[in-house]
Formats: structure tokens, C-alpha cells, sequence
């Protein structure tokens, strides 16, 4: 009896033929590619392997992802823009246990904030800081920012769709970027930093669009056809950020690249 339960449930399969069941299989697999969620997850993948091989051509060890999202607060929409009551509200739509969250507030003559750090799911790292400026000719003006350490970056399409969700509300679009960071087990010299900055926005086929030079540190901004998402400020369009700081107290020099900038202090 099960046998022929099971032959009636899929003799639809024997009826169609070889060729029709094929076009159907294709014409799901199409449909399947088309969706948001898959384009999501190829555009992850590439972003990973570019970012990855970022790494490779500058000789750094890898060490850790974070994946940070940011956001300008709506004092219409967010009601209280109190930097402690930001980080909580946050935290609440992160779902991170309040008995595990630690604040730390700062203030100087333009600004003030908290930030609060805890465990996503108990493992994960999150600092969550919201801050508060005051904006001569504007006024006040908050803002909220999530940061996940310690991520895998097979997961980091997922992690911006948890940031928004838990940024959604607060105010205008939502931010979000990745950062690979690692370091050289050695103090590059200042023109080994822009060498090496220069050679790997060479690698991404980025054209530079902002350069920092000082005395330890070399940042390049610039816009790769490697990366999706972009960033726009004034007049410029860009998408990759590439900064090495040498640290000659710690023999070390820290590289960093991020899509589309970096949000994290380096």
C-alpha cells in the first residue's frame, strides 16, 4: 500500500517525460539564481574572495571580520535619542541578553555617547555605541552604530540583514560595510605603507579617490568594479578602503580593507 502511495504521489514525473521535467528543473534553478537571497549570498562570496585575495598580495595575516552597520537618527521616528536609551533599544532588536550587556558613557564639548558591549547568541562579540553631537547652525544630531567581531565571512550577508532589521526605524537608510583586518610581522617603513595600500587597490582594479598619508599610516578610498555596494559622499563614489598602520613599538604593521569604507578606528 505505501509503495503505491508513493508511485501515485510522483507518477506526474513519468507522465511529463525527460525533456518537460528538465525545463521545469531549469526554469526553477532560474528562478532560484534571480532571487534576492541567492544574490545576496554570490555577491558574499565574491566579496569574501576579493577581500581575501586583498590579503594574499599584501603579505598579511588574516585575523579577524567585522561587519558594522550605522545609521543618522530620526528624532521623529526614534522618539528618545538619549545615546543610552539608542544602544538599548538596539540591543532589545539584537536580542542580547541585558545581564550580559557592560556600558561605558563619554563626553567632551562637542559630543557625548555610551557604548555598550555584550555577546550575540552568547559567542559573538557586539559593541553597540550611540552618540550625540551638537551641530552648530543644526543642532542635535544622533547617531547608532553596530559592530560584530570575531565573524565568519561566509556569514556576513546574514549579518547585514540582521543589522538593518535591528537598525530599521531609528532613522534614514542604514549603512553597512565589511572589514578584513590582519597585520605583517613587521614595521613597514612610510614608503613600504603606500606601496603596499597602492598595490592592493591595484589588485581590486580601484581607481583612488582619497588618499591619507601621515608619519605610520597610509589610507586609500577609492572605487573597484569588484564591489557592489558604494558610498557617497559630496562628489565622490566609493566603495573599498585599504589602510596599513605600522606599529613599531609592537614590531607589527595592521592592515585593513573594508567594502565600502571603514567604519571601525584603526
Amino acid at each position: 500500500m505505501l509503495n503505491q502511495r508513493f508511485l501515485a504521489k510522483f507518477s506526474w514525473k513519468r507522465k511529463l517525460g525527460p525533456a518537460a521535467l528538465g525545463a521545469i528543473i531549469a526554469v526553477s534553478l532560474l528562478v532560484l539564481a534571480l532571487s534576492p537571497l541567492c544574490g545576496d549570498i554570490l555577491g558574499v562570496k565574491r566579496e569574501n574572495a576579493a577581500l581575501t585575495e586583498l590579503f594574499e598580495c599584501s603579505g598579511a595575516e588574516l585575523n579577524s571580520v567585522n561587519v558594522t552597520g550605522w545609521v543618522r537618527i530620526d528624532e521623529r521616528a526614534a522618539g528618545n535619542r538619549e545615546p543610552l536609551e539608542l544602544a538599548d533599544l538596539v540591543a532589545d532588536r539584537l536580542g542580547l541578553a541585558g545581564e550580559g550587556r557592560s556600558y561605558e558613557s563619554w563626553q567632551n564639548p562637542y559630543a557625548r555617547g555610551i557604548s555598550l558591549k555584550g555577546r550575540l547568541g552568547g559567542v559573538r562579540a557586539v559593541s553597540i555605541a550611540g552618540q550625540t553631537m551638537e551641530i552648530a547652525g543644526i543642532g542635535s544630531v544622533s547617531h547608532v552604530m553596530v559592530s560584530l567581531d570575531g565573524v565568519n565571512g561566509k556569514k556576513t550577508a546574514a549579518l547585514k540583514r540582521k543589522i538593518r532589521r535591528a537598525l530599521d526605524g531609528c532613522g534614514g537608510e542604514c549603512l553597512t560595510a565589511v572589514t578584513y583586518a590582519g597585520k605583517i610581522k613587521s614595521p613597514l617603513q612610510s614608503g613600504e605603507l603606500l606601496t603596499g595600500a597602492e598595490k592592493m587597490m591595484g589588485q581590486a582594479g580601484a581607481s583612488i579617490k582619497e588618499k591619507t598619508v601621515q608619519d605610520n599610516l597610509v589610507s586609500l578610498t577609492g572605487l573597484s568594479p569588484q564591489f557592489k555596494s558604494d558610498l557617497r559622499y559630496g562628489e565622490k563614489q566609493i566603495n573599498l578602503n585599504v589602510a596599513l598602520r605600522a606599529s613599531p613599538a609592537e614590531q607589527v604593521t595592521y592592515v585593513y580593507a573594508a567594502t565600502p569604507v571603514i567604519f571601525m578606528e584603526y
